[in-house]
């Protein structure tokens, strides 16, 4: 077609990159930015893409309500509206410009934000870019609300390492955690927004994200069914806060509470 015109034929060429803005190891969250470039174009078209998802055997989509809790459309639309507002004039107006954010919004996390993504021309002339808004994460505890597990002293017990040991799944699910279990390798998994954490049985390893495993003295045991773990798993690598009374009954809720 070109030669038939006689005017230059120019290459299409498309630049794909990528970006792991989070590997797994701050709360198990893997988030990628991938950006696809359009060049030989009089216009160059600019797509942004990005995915998050928790880093586990069967990963799972971690969206906006997921890190800012049931009110997350209202707590980022302030946000970016504040922003628009002190750059007016690179953004639409009216019907054209921000609508506010939806469930399937598209986002990135860095260094303890999220960034939300607008593609080019969808809020702003083509002049702006891609627009993206910087929002910093909330403490997920806070997000997924205050809430308490309660051991009976008839529930828990004194394991073979000396330990005292608490009923894993119960004690988690009470606390708004998933919890599930792998009989073929004996693992349990345990995730809530973007944590995600492992234990294994009979084994001295207990794993928070992808960072190095914790060592706590004693292994998780199976005992009618159901598996076992160190009380010490609760504080130490779930950072929740511990309390038993006189009578043996222990009470677990969210640290800052």
């Amino acid at each position: 077609m070109a030669k038939k015109n006689g005017y230059t034929m120019h290459p299409y060429q498309l630049l794909i990159q990528y970006e792991l803005t989070s590997d797994g190891s701050n709360n198990g969250l893997v988030s990628l930015k991938i950006t696809t470039e359009g060049t030989g174009m009089n216009n160059p078209e600019t797509l942004v893409d990005t995915y998050n998802f928790t880093n586990k055997a069967e990963a799972k989509r971690v969206k906006l309500e997921d890190l800012f809790g049931s009110k997350y459309s209202s707590i980022l639309d302030a946000h970016i509206k504040s922003a628009i507002a002190v750059d007016q004039d690179l953004y639409f107006k009216g019907e054209n410009g921000f609508q506010g954010v939806d469930p399937e919004q598209s986002f990135y996390v860095k260094d303890g934000h999220a960034h939300i993504v607008f593609q080019k021309y969808s809020i702003a002339p083509g002049s702006t870019g891609t627009p993206e808004f910087t929002v910093k994460l909330p403490d997920q505890n806070k997000v997924h609300g205050a809430v308490q597990a309660i051991i009976p002293s008839s529930k828990h017990y004194i394991g073979k390492d000396g330990k005292l040991m608490i009923p894993l799944a119960s004690v988690l699910r009470q606390l708004n955690y998933d919890v599930t279990w792998n009989g073929k390798s004996k693992t349990t998994e345990i995730t809530k927004g973007a944590l995600w954490s492992s234990i294994s049985l009979n084994k001295d390893s207990y794993f928070l994200g992808k960072n190095a495993p914790h060592k706590l003295g004693a292994v998780p045991e199976m005992k009618n069914g159901y598996v076992y773990v160190p009380l010490k798993f609760l504080s130490d690598i779930l950072n929740l806060k511990v309390i038993q009374d006189k009578q043996g009954q222990i009470t677990i809720s969210n640290a800052e509470n």
